[in-house]
């Protein structure tokens, strides 16, 4: 095969990667903002954008005293996009199109998905097998959360500027080592993409250290080949390291001690391994904070999983330091965000989906190098297999990021406790007129509130989460359970329906509205097992 054959395939390939991950991740277009969750004071409600100005956005590039992230890119791209997506409603209230922050999203986390093909290309001889890897990094359902948040724009963006950076420097790595005349040119935009990505999202701080383990470990060079380089990012991320402790001077989350630090950041490595294998549940607040952590000792369990990971590694070094390197990458991408030093979201929760954004990559090296030693039919049928599962949950966990409503039932049925949705809910009563939702708490009442509220929006399956968590909460009434028996009729649930109207009889004997509904429910559940099997359901 020639050179041109061969960059005419990797470009194929590419854009393949490309279309398919909007493909997979285009429902978002249709989605709106998460406003009770940082989109209104990122975004939708921040003075910088009512109305947008070039002049509005200079000041986000100066350490403020009091700014919770100092992400100028972030920021200026969001005033960017909202001089675009801006409008007036009826009422003459601002307006903003989310389609805009979701495509940009979206683009973001594409040309990301690309560029992870393009790395891997470098390290592994087979294009399909980078390209199944390069999927695997864009369509595993971990992603989700940065792609479909769109406050969490600095997420995907640092992403696509960190692998950038990766990218250019194996090509710097590569031609310096074949003496090629623009090796330092590649050099040149590693930096600036290194630079810009800091100044997207500080966290991708640890990207010389994913590079180092990439070029010692999997591509075997000398680490006076790679010292110089690498330190000169170390060096030039330190004023903004320290331009971000200017903006973010401390955080209110208590510290625990040193060995509870270790227990913390190992319990969460451990749960994102979990995850990555088995990603069911996925919701935006864990409720995995430090104090819950060292409160739950069975909890540590999940500590064993990183600590044999890397007890295997290290016995497998000589003959596959390709994994040992890709579990390197992965652990140094979550490295920022471990709870080794405390950060302001562990008051919710030490683990997000979003954390896992570039630690990706290391189970994307491992699924590229696994299909090159292993080729073979039922090898990539498997991979096949796998991808098209991982595209279909990410499908599905799309659908809970639709809007506020959708999102926070679903984190309040997986974790009744959780902090980031009461006070979601908190806000959405608020906005919707409920005063009593100023409270401390989210209790039975408004939540209840809650479900009448996604009742009348004609979203009956989500009403019956938030009536169910009232329920448990202390509304064992017979009106509750009456309002959840309604919602499971519109969702033909029609078995937990009468279930739901024994309820309301058994603590109101005299509710004829429930009687009623179970006479209904009844008629119709002995109609349908009456019915012979070639009958189509009414």
């Amino acid at each position: 095969m020639t050179t041109s054959q061969s960059r005419g395939g990797d470009l194929a390939a590419a854009l393949l990667v490309g279309v398919l991950t909007m493909l997979v991740f285009s429902p978002v277009l249709r989605h709106g903002f998460i406003e009770s969750w940082d989109d209104a004071e990122a975004i939708t409600e921040n003075p910088d954008y009512n109305p947008p100005r070039l002049s509005n956005l200079f000041h986000y590039w100066v350490p403020p005293p009091k700014r919770e992230f100092y992400v100028p890119v972030t920021y200026t791209l969001w005033g960017l996009l909202a001089m675009r997506a801006r409008g007036v409603a009826a009422d003459g209230r601002a307006t903003f199109n989310p389609v805009w922050f979701h495509a940009a999203n979206l683009l973001a986390h594409a040309i990301g998905a690309v560029l992870v093909f393009l790395i891997l290309r470098r390290l592994v001889r087979g294009r399909w097998a980078a390209l199944a890897g390069a999927m695997l990094f864009a369509l595993h359902p971990f992603q989700v959360e940065a792609v479909a948040w769109a406050a969490s724009m600095y997420t995907p963006l640092s992403g696509m500027f960190a692998l950038f950076a990766t990218w250019q420097f194996l090509r710097f790595s590569d031609a310096r080592q074949n003496g090629t005349r623009f090796a330092w040119g590649h050099y040149a935009l590693a930096t600036i993409a290194f630079v810009l990505g800091m100044l997207t999202k500080p966290s991708i701080v640890a990207v010389p250290l994913i590079v180092a383990a990439i070029e010692l470990g999997l591509r075997r060079r000398r680490l006076r080949q790679i010292a110089l380089p690498l330190g000169v990012w170390v060096a030039t991320s330190v004023p903004i390291v320290l331009a971000t402790r200017i903006a973010l001077p401390g955080t209110s989350v208590p510290a625990p001690d040193g060995p509870q630090r270790a227990i913390v950041a190992l319990d969460a490595v451990g749960f994102y391994l979990g995850k990555l294998v088995w990603p069911a549940g996925l919701v935006p607040d864990y409720g995995r904070s430090p104090r819950w952590v060292i409160a739950h000792p069975l909890a540590w369990l999940a500590c064993l999983a990183p600590i044999g990971l890397l007890v295997a590694c290290r016995l497998c070094w000589r003959r596959a330091h390709w994994a040992g390197t890709a579990a390197a990458a992965f652990a140094i991408g979550l490295l920022p965000t471990l709870g080794l030093a405390p950060f302001d979201y562990q008051r919710y929760s030490t683990v997000a989906d979003r954390y896992a954004y570039l630690a990706m990559l290391g189970p994307a090296i491992v699924l590229a190098v696994v299909l090159c030693k292993y080729s073979g039919r039922a090898t990539f049928a498997g991979a096949l297999v796998l991808l098209s599962v991982l595209a279909g949950a990410s499908v599905g966990q799309l659908r809970y990021w639709n809007d506020p409503w959708t999102l926070f039932s679903r984190t309040l049925e997986r974790n009744p406790a959780s902090l980031a949705a009461n006070n979601a809910f908190r806000y959405l009563l608020v906005m919707h007129g409920n005063e009593s939702a100023r409270a401390c708490t989210l209790n039975a009442g408004q939540l209840v509130a809650v479900g009448d509220r996604l009742l009348a929006q004609r979203r009956p399956q989500i009403a019956a989460a938030a009536y169910r968590l009232a329920i448990r909460r202390g509304a064992d009434d017979a009106a509750t359970w009456d309002k959840l028996a309604e919602a499971l009729v519109d969702i033909e649930d029609l078995a937990q329906a009468a279930d739901a109207c024994r309820q309301a009889l058994r603590l109101n004997p005299c509710d004829r509205e429930a009687q009623v509904r179970l006479d209904q429910v009844l008629d119709r559940l002995a109609r349908l097992s009456c019915r012979p099997a070639s009958q189509p359901a009414a």
